[in-house]
């Protein structure tokens, strides 16, 4: 592969992983890793992946498990250290795309935690579950019974795709005057 980025080397990915975790707050998951540190268009996932499999062995990230169990990935003291020693090194070009990816991933991963569903089956009846929360809590919550599973996922699809506009489309209908309508 053509190297068309700034990155040169596995030192250089290293550099780059440890810099975007510092910038986060919260543990990220290896593929929404990945996206951030590709954002050189130098690196590859498998160097990525290389690259950080060996920081995790070297104690400067730490593996950690979300509420799913599904791994994910932050920053330790040591590997602070190490970003606050190395940043410098890495071209200003490369640490903006950086920081421009992290606010990309970081948004859709804000927006994805805002939105849960599932679908429940209880006493024969399929229902989609959908909630849309904010910092202050649930601001939607639906429960939308099905005639089969399949409608239910189809449901529960649409809205983790279309939360906001599923949730303005509700908002629209139930302040609609719908006395209005019936005294012309």
């Amino acid at each position: 592969m053509p190297n068309h980025g700034f990155i040169r080397d596995k030192l250089e990915i290293k550099y780059l992983v440890l810099f975007i975790l510092r910038q986060l707050t919260e543990p990220v998951a290896f593929a929404q890793l990945a996206e951030m540190t590709m954002c050189d268009n130098a690196v590859d996932y498998f160097e990525f992946a290389d690259a950080a499999m060996e920081l995790v062995s070297s104690g400067h990230i730490a593996e950690t498990s979300d509420e799913t169990g599904a791994a994910c990935y932050q920053i330790t003291q040591k590997g602070r250290q190490a970003a606050d020693t190395c940043e410098s090194s890495l071209p200003y070009s490369v640490r903006m795309a950086a920081q421009r990816s992290i606010l990309v991933v970081v948004s859709r991963m804000r927006r994805d935690a805002s939105i849960r569903t599932e679908v429940s089956e209880k006493d024969g009846s399929v229902a989609a579950v959908c909630r849309l929360s904010d910092d202050s809590g649930v601001i939607l919550s639906l429960e939308l019974m099905t005639v089969t599973r399949q409608q239910a996922v189809l449901l529960e699809n649409n809205f983790k795709r279309n939360a906001e506009q599923i949730y303005n489309a509700i908002l629209a209908a139930m302040l609609e005057d719908y006395d209005k309508d019936e005294e012309e």
